[in-house]
C-alpha cells in the first residue's frame, strides 16, 4: 500500500469536526487528516446561539454516526411543535428536555419556504425529531482535539505538505 492521502480541513468548528470524525474512519493507513483552527484551544468553543438540527440532519447523523448523534442528543432539546402529539411518537429514545416550538420552517437564502415543521410532522416525513442545542455544547460533543491544530491557520500552496 502506498502513502496515505493527506487531507487538510480549514476550521475546527461543527462542520470541520463532523468531517474529521467521518474521515478518521478510513484509518491512518489510507488518510492522514488534520484540521487547522485559527482560534486558540481555550476559545475554540465560545458560547453562541442555538443551533437547530432539522429532522433530515438528525436522521443522517443517526445513520452514519450513532455515537455522535447520542452525544448531541445528550446536550440538546427535542424540538416539538406546541400542541402536536404526533411529534412525541418520533424516535425510539427518551429525551429529558423538550423545546416547545410554535412555528418553524426551512427556507432558501431568498426566503422561499421549503417546508414547515408542522407539515413534516403531520405527513410523517420525519424519521427523527429536530433537535435544538447551544452551539458550544454541540461543538464540544463533536470535537476531535487529537486531529485539530488550534491557533493555526490552514496551510496553503506548497505549505500543504503536512
Amino acid at each position: 500500500m502506498g502513502r496515505p492521502l493527506r487531507v487538510v480541513i480549514a476550521g475546527g468548528g461543527l462542520a470541520g469536526n463532523v468531517l474529521l470524525r467521518q474521515l478518521r474512519r478510513f484509518g491512518p493507513e489510507l488518510l492522514h487528516v488534520r484540521a487547522f483552527e485559527r482560534r486558540p484551544f481555550e476559545l475554540a468553543s465560545p458560547p453562541g446561539l442555538n443551533v437547530l438540527l432539522n429532522h433530515n440532519g438528525c436522521a443522517a447523523l443517526a445513520d452514519t454516526d450513532p455515537e455522535l448523534m447520542a452525544a448531541i442528543r445528550a446536550v440538546g432539546f427535542e424540538a416539538r411543535l406546541a400542541g402536536v402529539e404526533a411529534a412525541a411518537s418520533l424516535g425510539s429514545y427518551e429525551l429529558s428536555h423538550v423545546c416547545q416550538v410554535r412555528n418553524w420552517s426551512a427556507r432558501t437564502m431568498a426566503g422561499d419556504v421549503l417546508y414547515h415543521l408542522e407539515d413534516v410532522v403531520r405527513d410523517g416525513r420525519a424519521d427523527e425529531p429536530c433537535l435544538v442545542a447551544r452551539w458550544d455544547r454541540i461543538h464540544a460533543a463533536t470535537r476531535c482535539d487529537d486531529l485539530v491544530e488550534y491557533g493555526a491557520a490552514a496551510p496553503t500552496g506548497s505549505a500543504c505538505a503536512l
